[in-house]
């Protein structure tokens, strides 16, 4: 990368991972070689976040375009239409079944996608400033997301209505 590495993802079922940088490229490596396998480039700004889907076939990125693009790690190209927030996208997770894309963004919104056909699901808001990241829970219905607002909010799948920790 020419500028800073602001994400790195292990592919789930091979020896590879893949690095996004401010330079708007995404990176995969053979981890055993130690060599470049190739670099992906369709991002118009800075790439702050990576996501390999659970079964190695899409390797999500989002960045400062306000984009998320969904990549087939088969051909190495964009599949379908990216999928969008109004400011920068800093956070992407998958499911543990695939069927669900996780995105958080400096809009203070966390967006739930339906895999495979990138439906938006939910739009989850109660932040009051930047997101940082989110989790999935492995098992139960829950995730987390946390933002420069300082705070901690569990969403529960039923009603997605957050729960705050607080210290």
């Amino acid at each position: 990368h020419r500028l800073a590495i602001t994400a790195i993802a292990y592919h789930p079922t091979i020896n590879q991972l893949a690095t996004a940088s401010l330079d708007r490229t995404v990176k995969v490596w053979d981890v055993t070689t130690q060599c470049l396998l190739y670099t992906m480039t369709a991002h118009t700004r800075a790439v702050r976040a990576i996501a390999f889907s659970p079964s190695g076939n899409l390797l999500a990125t989002g960045g400062d375009d306000n984009q998320i693009l969904l990549w087939n790690l088969a051909t190495h190209q964009v599949e379908g239409r990216p999928l969008e927030h109004s400011w920068a996208v800093t956070t992407l997770t998958f499911t543990s079944d695939g069927h669900t894309l996780i995105s958080g963004s400096w809009d203070k919104t966390v967006k739930l996608w339906h895999m495979p056909n990138s439906q938006l699901m939910a739009i989850l808001e109660g932040h009051t400033d930047l997101i940082n990241s989110v989790a999935v829970h492995p098992c139960r219905q829950m995730l987390a997301s946390v933002g420069k607002d300082q705070t901690v909010r569990l969403w529960l799948k039923e009603s997605f209505n957050p729960y705050l920790l607080d210290d």
